[in-house]
């Protein structure tokens, strides 16, 4: 292990495991309380705009893919022709650069349709809940659970990639791609929420839901495309599994602290 990993490695420990709550997880905290509003009122397309947007990049695409490609099997073909010729045109030392930036604008234009998609999505969700009559009477962010320094992706189109030549083609510094160098910071913040729905006979069920939230901010970056980001709070909710995100930050550590998670129902008002 290269000693600055071990080094950020250690500090994820230390900082998940602090009593005092770090400046950093208190601005994570407060952004996420100011999402009650958009909670409350039902609207699901906050969770993404909010959505961390590596992770919002890869869902979008999927979705993309599955709408495109219903048969799985017709689907993973499709995803391989498309890295095929991604990889080809990254590593065609003929790729001129015209050829390049016709390709990467329409790889753009792409990810613009599939990120509406999957906002269309998110909406429909929240609106066919309406419709079922599901109301949300309160949403509440606990104090921050654990926290984690983390080196943060380099995001390449709509993936993660260290090679030097994806780097170079995205115009990062190679020299700064370091462990150590880019940042990135995960609180884990715990979360209630009381909702009511009719049930079969019209009457309204009261339930609560104990969940938790990853707020992810990138601190420090040698990706160009990245900045634009830079400490900015985003969110991902608790399906999102852990497994999923240490796909975008290895180091996570594997013992991440996660607070319990219940639903339970309420007496009626």
């Amino acid at each position: 292990m290269k000693p600055c990993v071990f080094i950020l490695s250690a500090a994820c420990c230390c900082v998940a495991h602090a009593q005092q709550v770090s400046p950093a997880s208190q601005e994570a905290w407060q952004a996420a309380r100011e999402l009650t509003g958009a909670v409350r009122t039902g609207d699901m397309s906050w969770m993404v705009a909010k959505m961390y947007p590596p992770v919002k990049r890869m869902l979008a695409d999927e979705l993309a893919m599955q709408i495109k490609y219903p048969d799985s099997v017709e689907r993973a073909r499709a995803v391989e022709r498309q890295s095929q010729i991604r990889r080809t045109m990254m590593d065609d030392r003929q790729t001129t650069k015209a050829a390049w930036e016709k390709y990467r604008k329409q790889e753009l234009a792409n990810m613009a349709e599939n990120d509406k998609a999957l906002e269309a999505q998110y909406r429909q969700i929240g609106e066919k809940l309406k419709k079922q009559g599901m109301t949300v009477e309160s949403f509440q962010v606990s104090a921050p659970f654990s926290e984690y320094l983390v080196v943060a992706p380099s995001v390449i189109g709509g993936g993660v990639s260290n090679r030097k030549d994806d780097l170079a083609r995205e115009g990062v510094d190679e020299s700064r791609v370091e462990e150590g160098k880019a940042q990135s910071r995960i609180v884990v913040l715990p979360t209630t929420i009381v909702y009511s729905a009719p049930d079969v006979d019209g009457n309204r069920t009261r339930m609560e839901k104990k969940s938790y939230l990853f707020a992810i901010r990138d601190e420090r970056t040698a990706n160009e495309s990245a900045k634009a980001r830079l400490n900015k709070w985003f969110f991902l909710d608790a399906s999102t599994d852990v497994k999923v995100l240490r796909s975008f930050f290895p180091d996570l550590p594997l013992g991440v602290r996660l607070p319990s998670t219940s639903v339970r129902p309420l007496p009626a008002r």
